[in-house]
């Protein structure tokens, strides 16, 4: 029974031992932990520095290309349509100065202005040139039927381009493009630390900025060609008679005599210059013909003599 006793008293004694090094390793570990120093402002800024370039890499993922967020891309039927027109018409005048003073005086009795002019003498004397006015596009029918009266009009010719989604697309990406210049701003005064990234943001700012004048040149392009439509005029002063070559009936007959005075000069200066380079041949024939006859009279009249 002792015996028993001993034995159940040692096993007791050695699961609390066992017990008790457990809870102590438990302490120790717990106390490490809260003895840890705290973390250095280097590890810090070390760790402030990899989140920087990684959300700029974010930011032009998202921006690249200057995609429109569909939600944002404004509905073409609600605004007022833009639509570039351009009319060309042909017309026949008696004076060309006159009628295009006349042609400039109906451009800014619409508002519209002389964008430019050119003419030429044609081979049969008369003028002929053509001039670009550019006019209001809500006044544009108007000018037209107006510029019709100069003269007599052999053709003409209206194009028109509905430009209204292509410039609020424009918009849109200049929106989105200013919106991602002011995010890389942001980024570069306030999160990027390292050289590195600093010289990435501005090298990407750049870009942006360089894609905002590309659109906003376009853009205003666009609404210039909108706001004032073209019309091309071509004015021509008729000749007596069309041939084939242009001029008139006269013309031809001048340059039929012409071409007849050239050829007859070409043949008779060809003959000069013939008789100018056998001229010494001849001479020297001649004057051995001369010589030959000479000798020959002598001998006959020695003949005669005896």
């Amino acid at each position: 029974m002792k015996k028993k006793l001993v034995i159940i008293s040692g096993m007791l004694f050695l699961v609390m031992f066992v017990f008790s090094a457990c809870k102590e390793k438990g302490e120790v570990e717990k106390n490490q932990k809260e003895n840890l120093p705290p973390a250095t402002e280097n590890q810090l800024t070390e760790e402030s520095d990899l989140k920087a370039p990684t959300e700029m890499r974010k930011m032009t993922v998202q921006t690249t290309g200057g995609q429109v967020n569909p939600e944002e891309k404004i509905d073409a039927t609600k605004v007022p349509r833009m639509v570039i027109k351009n009319g060309e018409i042909k017309i026949e005048i008696d004076n060309y100065d006159e009628s295009e003073k006349k042609v400039v005086e109906i451009a800014g009795k619409f508002n519209g202005y002389l964008a430019s002019s050119n003419s030429l003498l044609s081979a049969s004397g008369k003028k002929q040139g053509t001039i670009v006015l550019k006019i209001p596009s809500d006044k544009f029918d108007a000018a037209l039927m107006e510029l019709k009266q100069a003269g007599k009009v052999m053709s003409d010719k209206v194009t028109s381009r509905d430009i209204t989604e292509e410039y609020i697309d424009l918009e849109a990406r200049l929106k989105n493009q200013k919106e991602f210049e002011q995010r890389l701003l942001k980024l570069l005064t306030e999160k990027a630390t390292r050289l590195s990234d600093i010289i990435e943001v501005e090298q990407k700012l750049a870009s942006v900025r360089q894609t905002i004048e590309t659109i906003e040149g376009k853009m205003k392009y666009l609404k210039g060609q909108a706001d004032f439509s073209t019309i091309t005029i071509n004015l021509f002063e008729p000749s007596m008679i069309e041939t084939s070559s242009g001029g008139g009936f006269f013309y031809e007959i001048g340059q039929s005599i012409k071409k007849g005075l050239k050829g007859f000069t070409v043949i008779t200066g060809g003959i000069i210059t013939v008789i100018i380079s056998l001229l010494p041949v001849v001479i020297f024939i001649l004057l051995i013909v001369w010589i030959v006859i000479r000798i020959i009279r002598k001998k006959t009249a020695k003949k005669q003599n005896k």
